[in-house]
């Protein structure tokens, strides 16, 4: 018998066929009451095949296993939330029949039946847009359970599906969720956090720019065919998030700003957003639509090194003019990159030890200058730590000139991870043996000359061009010199590619 220590239900699952007992998971709460039972002696439980429907503790909340986004491209994610947690659902005949699980097998589906129900209401003359739309907009957001204030947008999305508001909502917003990709450094203010820290200054194409500023344009569409629809929006600020601890490192379990329930919070550490330019309430006749320019001002309190991402929902209250005064609210959340996200350095800082070079399944640094021989048992590994994901990942050999010589074995990636905190795929490596190759698909191969060498790493800053060399950040290792290449008489290059540390240890 086990019982959580955290008021979350469990149902965990044996995949080992040796395992013939049986287990019974019970809540924190029995658990703790069987405990104190036993002090006074004996405890008797018994099981019957009667089967009842509980509480979830923590229903109504995101389950601790979901993940932050954004994404790597600093696009907004989660979208939504949905049901998910403990589940009680259908499962294999064979297998019993029904059972409760959790995840996104169990969130999907859910959302899946929203959509059809929403294509029934609407005989199906509706496009995939407008459905998504209405699924999003009508979420509602909710409190962090350990904070005062929302949660935020990179934890829940729109927030939690509503299949009756979605079903009957009359207006839609485009877009239904705003990412404002980054900010650019400018004037120094402090901030919570011991560090000076600054204002800053939204950028996108066509946006206007202030200082700490973001002007988007949203449309708003009235769905009534015959009903006019007064609106008004309200701000909802939400947790701000970071990845990283104060003292700079990573975290695997973000921070959030305000820290604890009732802290006493300074403005200038949430961001604010207002209509601009329009007479208030807005009206909006039947089946028509109107534009809004929304400005959001990022917060200017919080330190700009620690990367914060400020985020918030925009609720735009809707009033319809029929005879029983039809009410909704819309929610439109966004989020923002407090700094400049395409400066993000992607390698790992020097502090941490990498990169580094050395010979292959050594963990000691090649001191520059060192002569080395390349054969099938000695080989220069390069070692290096993403601590942010990547879209492209170069590994070369250069010369003097830094003129390229070729590509090393898994040398050319797309689409690369951060690595993890743990010991096993801390870092990845890539390995010289030889081989080089003139193009990114690693197809045409020749044989290193002896000469004086470097390593150089390329990885490319988030959102930037991959054609443009000044979107990447480079590393060059220390100089080293080869003295002679040996491979294997009738190795193809393929066999040589024998780089099978990669994302493991030294």
């Amino acid at each position: 018998m086990v019982y959580n220590n955290e008021p979350d239900l469990m149902s965990p699952t044996s995949v080992s066929p040796n395992v013939t007992i049986s287990l019974v998971v019970i809540k924190a709460d029995d658990g703790q009451a069987i405990l104190s039972e036993l002090n006074y002696g004996k405890v008797t439980a018994s099981a019957t095949n009667h089967t009842m429907s509980v509480d979830n503790p923590a229903g109504g909340q995101i389950s601790q296993f979901s993940s932050w986004g954004p994404d790597p491209e600093l696009r907004l994610a989660p979208a939504v939330g949905a049901p998910g947690g403990n589940i009680f659902s259908t499962f294999p005949l064979a297998l019993g029949s029904y059972t409760s699980l959790s995840g996104t097998s169990m969130a999907s589906p859910y959302v899946t039946g929203m959509v059809a129900l929403i294509l029934q209401a609407r005989s199906k003359n509706i496009s995939v847009e407008e459905v998504r739309q209405l699924i999003l907009e009508s979420a509602h957001p909710i409190p962090d359970r350990n904070n005062t204030e929302l949660l935020s947008p990179l934890r829940q999305g729109s927030g939690m599906a509503n299949i009756w508001d979605s079903l009957a909502s009359q207006a839609t917003v485009e877009p239904s969720q705003l990412s404002l990709n980054y900010t650019v450094i400018s004037n120094t203010t402090s901030g919570p956090s011991s560090t000076k820290n600054k204002k800053s200054v939204a950028e996108a194409p066509g946006v206007a720019e202030a200082p700490g500023v973001s002007v988007r344009t949203l449309t708003l569409y009235n769905r009534s065919p015959s009903n006019f629809l007064t609106c008004t929006m309200t701000h909802l600020p939400a947790s701000s998030v970071s990845s990283y601890a104060a003292n700079g490192s990573f975290t695997a379990v973000p921070r959030l700003w305000p820290e604890s329930v009732g802290a006493k919070v300074a403005p200038d550490t949430l961001p604010s957003a207002f209509i601009e330019s329009l007479e208030l309430p807005i009206r909006i006749a039947p089946g028509m639509k109107q534009n809004v320019s929304v400005r959001i001002t990022a917060p200017v309190g919080l330190s700009a090194i620690d990367r914060w991402l400020y985020s918030g929902y925009l609720r735009f209250n809707m009033l319809w003019d029929d005879q029983t005064g039809t009410a909704q609210s819309l929610h439109v959340p966004y989020m923002g990159f407090l700094g400049d996200y395409t400066q993000l350095d992607v390698l790992s800082p020097p502090e941490e030890g990498f990169p580094f070079i050395s010979m292959k399944g050594s963990d000691e640094a090649l001191t520059p200058d060192s002569h080395v021989t390349i054969d099938s048992s000695h080989r220069v590994s390069a070692h290096y730590r993403l601590e942010h994901p990547t879209r492209v990942l170069k590994v070369q050999l250069v010369d003097d000139a830094n003129a390229t010589q070729g590509f090393l074995p898994n040398g050319f990636l797309e689409y690369m991870g951060r690595n993890y905190q743990s010991a096993r795929g801390r870092f990845s490596n890539s390995t010289l043996n030889g081989t080089l190759y003139a193009d990114p698909d690693l197809t045409q191969s020749h044989e290193v000359k002896p000469g004086a060498y470097r390593i150089r790493i390329d990885a490319l800053r988030p959102l930037r061009n991959p054609s443009d060399p000044e979107g990447y950040q480079i590393w060059h290792s220390s100089r080293f010199i080869i003295d002679s290449v040996s491979l294997a008489k009738n190795a193809s290059a393929s066999t040589q590619d024998d780089d099978e540390d990669s994302n493991d240890e030294v």
